[in-house]
């Protein structure tokens, strides 16, 4: 088989005049392709030689047909073999060599004869082969030889993705033949993968250093969506191509799937570098040039994507020759061009080729996001000229108009949409909502309703038509949707409907439905069309109540609420007569949460003062009284129903409602007294930029009536956008007056409740000295001393924190803010006598407060609810003065009081941990848990107390009963999984890390210490295993990084390795460690010039000295010793002894002469090879 064609036999064959082709080919149940294939190729070929497998349908007699010459062989595991076969019936002079799934472009087909008439010095020809795909967005091409002249010399290789061998010239054509086999059923792709990926793991298990069948399991892996298989396993191509010495460029495929794999995993970055380590092996690689300004663009770094996006366009221009209709190929060289076989890389596949078009389509949105219409539209125009898809393409740039809210292009958009694809629900759907968004309910019922015609289990759809007939007044057409809802839900019909309750009723009905059936939208559409219609029956029995009843507008100013606003509506919507709303810019569902509670609203522009927006409120209020509520507050359920009669009742023309703080658990952490309700048509209005008050001097009353506020209940990322926002504010009021002390006040109040106690004090005192200079006694000073004196107690400057705590006490003598923190500040001082007196104050005050709330101040109070840590706080006291029987008296009052029952135990205890008295900290937490054995947290406690204190047995002891109350409880066994390592029980803690690597959601910790157990154990290729899956949960793990890159480098697994250390240094952590490590294997590689760079970073690393010449491999040597020593200076013996272990490997000679170093070595013999962080 693998003799070379003599000169001779080349000259024999011809001679012979004409020459002839046999097609060859292989089959297994082909019934569906192979019609198609031989029609494309009989009228130029002069045999037909078709290899059966084993075909149990038409597959034989189609061929038949066509005069095939069949052979039946059985299958033998090998694609290879059974094309040999095939070759070996072959008797023309060239051979065709075509897959069943395949044809050959018609009008390129007489071309054949022409070409093999003409081709005497060459052997083969490469065809252009056009994958075609189910998403006929995709199109792929490759070369690959598939015309040859017939000898005994040449043959197929390989299991699966076989080659064809043979040694002489190629020539490269642009003939086509287009390739279906991808053009699937899911079921037959899958049959199709499970075939390959079996093969390609036999050929691996045989072949375990060949790259190439990694590199095809990559690419099959990469096509059922099996994104990390496919990363590793083209990894692994990589890795073993360049260990072995194969052309990097011929496996440019498989940097294209790494990058192709991270970027459906959104990891855009990872993307980028193997997109750029492809077109730097090859600068006219298509793909990479794609994938890189694929991932440019999701990064959001538009110039880098232009630049990306221009080479890919101009390479495009310059590998693909149009020619009309028939073909497009990917050429580097002029058309029938010879080339020795050995420069011609037949494996390049172009998966981007039909990619020109979103190219053009995101160049497009960059224009236009830039304000660059003319380029903007020129991009997109091309993109729509040149799409595979047209359908797609204009549901992507209808997506971008609607993001960047061009409606009346979104429009036009979806219109184009809909005379491409008529029925398309999804285009109905959203034109429908454009029209409905523009007030054409006309057009917008009739839009969704060809949609439900369309497909009539859009239950979404159904219940939106039925809704806008409600709003409509139509409610005979909406009976009539809800009645096609129910048959088609097979709900029963037989209902009556004499009411907007009823009607209500069988909605609330279908939202029960339809979220059995796991249609979560359409469920919540339908319980607010039932809402919908409670709020109409209200509406009427509203109408039928008492005339002489005061009328209430609720007047709100609201931006990108959606969160809260529908908590807040629904605790007053039956309580107010209109709803009036100044929406200042909400880009989210604010505005349609609003409008299902019949709110009027109004759009006004922010204006950087709340007062502004709150007074536009006030002017659209047309009933007699007017009640203001934010967004994020609620009214109390038990006193809404009696805002009406004390409105009625009152002589005064403002009410002071009682705030109270609230989470959103329920525990309310602050109360005070605020102006909320007052007579409509008097002048009323607000002043203040920020923190804004009603301008009024007349009577006023405070109403035993609540609000809740949940405005604190915010992530992080919102606290800080409100801090940002008010403090802005702020200081742009307190720059338009300086000597106005409220915004100063207001400002310290935001820094406080940012931590930051250094601006908070000098906003606070600024404020005090206005107050004092201005002779102003309000109440709003008393907090503002408060605020000063707590940011004091956070610093601990006991003094300060005192001196001002005991100003607001001396202004106002029943100020309980100001007692609790002189408590605190007592307390933390140790001086017991007067931490008991201001305890005492601090809670006679408050049960003054709560029997008598109308006679409170109306500034908030921030310790409202610190009733039972005050109580704690005098049991504490009597156990630090050895009154233990006292304070055992005192903790039970205290539990008494508390809401959560461990909570004063759990607060004393953890007192005594901080004052290091172990003593007392375990006998408080064991009374606790002999009162609540089962409490979690008093469990947890002494655990962790025992943990603390290295008391092993104990910690794992109590672990262990609080598993044995709770046995799901993860914490605690992560915790025995812990206390198992650090005894040595690695086995033990093996155990407890897999039960909880076992559960739905991984424990990441687990594994990681799993992990590490292993390692202590010598089970390297468990750790290494445990470390990978880690990583496909967390990719940016360092500490996994880097223990997985050192087992991989002490099994000289060297290119994996590396891809760990490189991926630990773009995290910037374990620096020293990884440097260290990449200069070993840079070594390996022969890669001195990384290797030196590495050097360099870790002399950075140790600030050592850079600036030095290295003209030889020994310099490079005593540099790592003297790495070595300033480690070892650092007392990081084990990285010392691997940077010692470098030098040598770098010159033995130089380290044999270093006498420290040795010396070094000698004290740590018992260390070596490169270690793992803890």
């Amino acid at each position: 088989m693998k003799e070379t064609m003599s000169t001779k036999e080349i000259d024999m064959k011809s001679e012979i005049g004409n020459p002839t082709i046999s097609l060859c080919m292989i089959v297994k149940n082909e019934e569906e392709n192979l019609d198609r294939c031989l029609t494309s190729a009989r009228d130029i070929v002069d045999e037909i030689i078709i290899v059966d497998t084993g075909s149990t349908d038409r597959t034989v007699e189609i061929a038949k047909s066509y005069g095939a010459k069949v052979f039946n062989h059985p299958w033998e595991g090998s694609f290879s073999k059974a094309r040999n076969y095939s070759l070996k019936y072959a008797t023309c002079d060239w051979i065709l060599y075509l897959d069943a799934d395949e044809e050959l472009n018609r009008e390129d087909a007489p071309r054949l004869k022409e070409i093999a008439k003409n081709s005497d010095n060459c052997l083969a020809v490469s065809f252009i082969i056009k994958n075609r795909y189910k998403d006929s967005t995709q199109e792929g091409y490759a070369q690959m030889v598939r015309f040859f002249k017939n000898f005994s010399g040449i043959y197929y290789k390989g299991i699966v993705h076989n080659t064809i061998q043979y040694s002489g010239k190629c020539l490269y054509s642009s003939i086509t033949i287009i390739h279906h086999g991808y053009n699937l059923s899911e079921e037959k792709m899958e049959e199709k993968f499970l075939r390959t990926s079996t093969l390609l793991k036999k050929q691996i298990e045989a072949d375990p250093h060949n790259p190439v069948p990694y590199m095809y399991i990559g690419i099959s892996y990469m096509d059922r969506r099996l994104y990390e298989h496919a990363i590793t396993n083209s990894k692994r191509a990589l890795y073993l191509a360049e260990e072995n010495g194969f052309n990097k460029k011929d496996f440019l495929v498989s940097y294209y799937i790494v990058s192709a794999a991270y970027f459906e995993k959104n990891e855009f970055k990872d993307s980028e570098i193997y997109a750029l380590k492809s077109v730097k092996l090859d600068s006219h690689f298509l793909d990479g040039y794609c994938l890189l300004a694929f991932a440019y663009y999701n990064l959001k770094e538009y110039d880098k994507f232009m630049e990306a996006s221009e080479s890919y366009l101009a390479i495009w221009s310059g590998t693909v020759n149009l020619h009309s209709a028939k073909s497009g190929s990917p050429l580097h060289q002029p058309l029938e061009t010879e080339y020795p076989v050995s420069e011609l890389q037949t494996n390049i596949i172009y998966h981007t080729i039909g990619h020109k078009w979103k190219i053009h389509l995101l160049r497009g949105f960059c224009y236009l996001s830039g304000n660059q219409a003319e380029s903007g539209n020129s991009e997109i125009d091309k993109a729509l000229n040149e799409s595979t898809d047209l359908e797609d393409c204009l549901t992507l740039l209808g997506n971008f108009y609607l993001e960047s809210n061009n409606i009346d292009e979104v429009e036009n958009t979806y219109r184009r949409l809909l005379s491409i694809n008529e029925k398309s629900v999804k285009t109905l759907f959203n034109l429908g909502h454009v029209r409905f968004q523009k007030g054409d309910m006309s057009e917008t019922l009739s839009l969704w309703r060809k949609a439900v015609e369309i497909a009539p289990d859009s239950f979404d759809i159904r219940l939106l038509i039925c809704k806008v007939n409600i709003a409509l007044g139509d409610i005979e057409e909406a009976v009539a949707g809800c009645d096609q809802l129910l048959q088609a839900l097979n709900m029963p019909r037989n209902v009556t409907i004499d009411s907007l309750i009823d009607l209500g009723n069988i909605f609330n009905s279908i939202s029960q439905n339809l979220k059995e059936r796991n249609e979560v939208q359409a469920a919540k559409t339908a319980y607010g069309l039932c809402e919908d219609l409670k709020r109409e029956k209200t509406d009427k029995k509203k109408q039928l109540s008492d005339r002489n009843s005061p009328t209430i507008s609720l007047c709100m100013i609201v931006k990108n609420e959606e969160f809260f606003l529908p908590k807040c509506l629904n605790s007053v919507k039956d309580f107010v007569d209109e709803i009036v709303i100044v929406d200042t810019g909400s880009t989210d569902e604010t505005v349609k949460i609003a409008e299902r509670y019949n709110a009027k609203i109004y759009h006004h522009p922010w204006e950087n003062s709340f007062s502004k927006a709150r007074n536009y409120s006030l002017k659209y209020a047309t009933s007699d009284w007017i009640f203001i509520l934010d967004a994020d507050e609620e009214l109390d359920a038990k006193d809404a129903s009696g805002l009406k009669r004390v409105i009625h009742e009152c002589d005064a023309d403002l009410l002071y409602l009682q705030v109270l703080d609230k989470t959103m658990e329920g525990e309310v952490v602050s109360v005070s007294n605020s102006e909320r309700v007052f007579r409509n048509h008097l002048g009323i209005k607000y002043e203040g930029t920020v923190h804004n008050y009603l301008k009024y001097n007349g009577n006023t009353k405070v109403a035993n009536i609540k609000l809740f506020h949940y405005g604190y209940n915010l992530d992080e990322e919102k606290m800080e956008r409100k801090f940002v926002r008010t403090s802005s504010l702020l200081k742009e009021q307190i720059k338009n007056d300086p000597s106005n002390p409220m915004p100063h006040h207001f400002l310290a109040v935001a820094f406080s409740g940012r931590n930051m106690n250094d601006e908070c004090i000098d906003e606070a005192l600024k404020a005090i000295r206005l107050f004092e200079h201005k002779n102003i006694n309000t109440e709003v000073k008393l907090l503002t001393c408060y605020t000063a004196s707590f940011a004091f107690f956070n610093k601990d400057d006991l003094v300060n924190a005192e001196y001002y705590a005991m100003k607001s006490v001396n202004s106002y003598s029943d100020y309980l803010d100001g007692y609790f923190i002189l408590s605190s500040i007592y307390m933390r001082q140790k001086e017991y006598d007067k931490c008991i007196k201001a305890t005492n104050k601090y809670l006679t005050i408050l049960e003054k407060i709560i029997s008598n709330p109308a006679g409170t101040l109306r500034i908030p109070y921030n310790n409202i609810n610190n009733a039972w840590h005050a109580h704690t706080r005098l049991a504490i006291v009597c156990f630090e003065q050895n009154r233990d029987s006292e304070g055992i008296q005192k903790l039970k009052e205290t539990v008494s009081i508390a809401k959560d029952k461990d909570d004063p135990y759990l607060s004393i205890g953890k007192y005594f941990i901080e004052q290091n008295n172990f003593t007392l900290a375990e006998k408080i937490l064991h009374i606790g848990l002999k009162e609540y054995p089962t409490s979690k947290r008093i469990l947890y406690y002494i655990s962790e107390l025992y943990e603390d204190h290295n008391m092993i047995d104990n910690a794992l002891k109590y672990f262990k009963i609080l598993l044995d109350i709770y046995p799901e409880e993860i914490v605690a066994q992560y915790k025995i999984g812990l206390l198992h390592m650090a005894e040595s029980r690695y086995k033990a803690a093996i155990d407890v890390f897999k039960l909880l690597c076992c559960r739905p959601k991984e424990h990441t910790g687990a594994l990681y210490n799993l992990g590490v157990a292993y390692e202590q154990i010598k089970e390297i290729q468990h750790a290494k295993e445990t470390y990978e899956r880690l990583l496909t949960i967390e990719p940016e793990n360092a500490e996994t990084l880097v223990r997985l890159g050192s087992l991989l480098l002490n099994d000289t697994y060297l290119y994996d390795a590396k891809e760990c250390f490189l991926k630990t240094i773009r995290l910037g952590k374990y620096l020293l460690e990884a440097h260290l490590a990449l200069s070993r294997i840079y070594i390996s590689q022969d890669d001195m010039e990384s290797c030196v760079a590495s050097c360099d970073q870790i002399l950075k690393c140790l600030d050592l000295p850079r600036d030095m010449i290295i003209n030889n491999l020994s310099d490079l040597s005593r540099l790592y010793i003297s790495i070595g020593k300033a480690l070892f200076k650092q007392q990081n013996e084990m990285l010392s002894v691997f940077s010692f272990n470098i030098a040598e490997l770098l010159d033995p000679v130089v380290t044999e002469s270093d006498n420290l170093q040795k010396d070094i070595v000698n004290v740590l013999k018992s260390a070596s090879g490169f270690q793992n962080p803890d």
